[in-house]
């Protein structure tokens, strides 16, 4: 990721500094995804068998069926979608305006508050959210019984887990940056941070 200083006067709040252009590196990120989902599927299937006890009480085949497969599928479109959701309601439960939408020549799916200053806390907050709350459904779930079931959590994990490479990405970012800076999205892949004045002389 890139920092660079940039001029905007209309925007950069007083007391702090002048806003730093963020931008996502969406390649980068994206073989990061694509890593991360190759890792996660023995892993994931580590999980499941010893939720089970063992290969023979799984209740799915190590080959998949006619059935799971589009289940599988639509379980991955269905947590893309819930993915931004989960942004898009944490966004409007700090009184935030959503815009939300696909850049298709990206594959950047996005729920972000355009032209809106934020609060570091929320950003790192919205930013997580849908990592945490769909990990936290989805688990449990690969413990039961049913087949279909299993296969819907294992779909969503992998989907959202490789999903959510960007968010943690950013969560890292922003964490690093003074409590009190701000953040303002320009569109899905850059943003402006905008570090207090105060930080370069009390270290914080």
């Amino acid at each position: 990721m890139t920092t660079l200083p940039i001029q905007i006067e209309t925007v950069t709040p007083s007391g702090y500094q002048q806003g730093l252009s963020i931008c996502h590196p969406t390649l980068a990120l994206n073989l990061i995804a694509l890593t991360v989902s190759i890792l996660l599927l023995p892993l994931l299937g580590v999980i499941t068998w010893e939720l089970h006890g063992g290969l023979a009480a799984l209740p799915v085949e190590i080959a998949p069926t006619f059935l799971e497969i589009p289940i599988a599928l639509s379980a991955a479109i269905f947590t893309i979608v819930l993915h931004e959701l989960v942004h898009a309601a944490v966004l409007r439960a700090y009184d935030y305006q959503v815009s939300c939408g696909i850049v298709w020549h990206m594959l950047v799916a996005y729920a972000a508050a355009f032209g809106q200053l934020q609060r570091r806390d929320h950003a790192l907050k919205i930013a997580i959210a849908p990592l945490v709350l769909i990990t936290a459904i989805a688990l449990p779930l690969l413990a039961t019984s049913n087949q279909y079931i299993v296969t819907i959590a294992f779909s969503a994990l992998l989907t959202n887990s490789a999903g959510s490479v960007s968010d943690i990405y950013l969560a890292w970012q922003l964490a690093r940056l003074p409590r009190q800076t701000l953040v303002y999205d320009m569109d899905p892949t850059h943003m402006l941070v905008f570090v207090p004045t105060c930080s370069a002389h009390n270290g914080e």
